[in-house]
């Protein structure tokens, strides 16, 4: 209205995908462990969206929309590290539990759980702690 435009001070500071942190083969390997199950959930819940009642089908894509506002938000930050991430826990934890709750082939999340642990319990022991 005056004519003037101000800027906050904490905009100026505000960076897009520039992470401090060194990625490494373990870094892959997670991200691998992260998104097979989330694209599993993400599958099952298309295929079976015909299925579903209306406001259980609608529940789901908030929960999608969550997922890729929250991906967004998250590559925003002030500081320099990849702790936004932890807004993006909550609908992959979704979704991975309807993967494994819907997987046509049984054996999918005993085989998809353990060979997790295993990954973590090798990447813990081997000393690097995904640095």
């Amino acid at each position: 209205m005056s004519d003037q435009w101000h800027i906050p001070g904490y905009f100026y500071s505000l960076t897009f995908l520039s992470s401090t942190v060194k990625y490494s083969l373990w870094h892959a390997g997670a991200l691998f462990f992260l998104l097979a199950p989330l694209l599993t959930g993400i599958y099952y819940m298309q295929a079976n969206a015909a299925k579903m009642l209306t406001h259980v089908r609608k529940g789901w894509y908030l929960f999608l929309g969550y997922l890729v506002i929250s991906i967004v938000v998250s590559l925003f930050d002030i500081e320099k590290t990849s702790e936004n991430l932890i807004l993006v826990l909550v609908p992959i934890a979704a979704f991975h539990g309807y993967g494994y709750l819907n997987a046509e082939l049984r054996l999918y999340p005993k085989i998809a759980f353990w060979a997790t642990v295993i990954f973590i319990l090798a990447e813990q022991l081997s000393g690097n702690f995904l640095n």
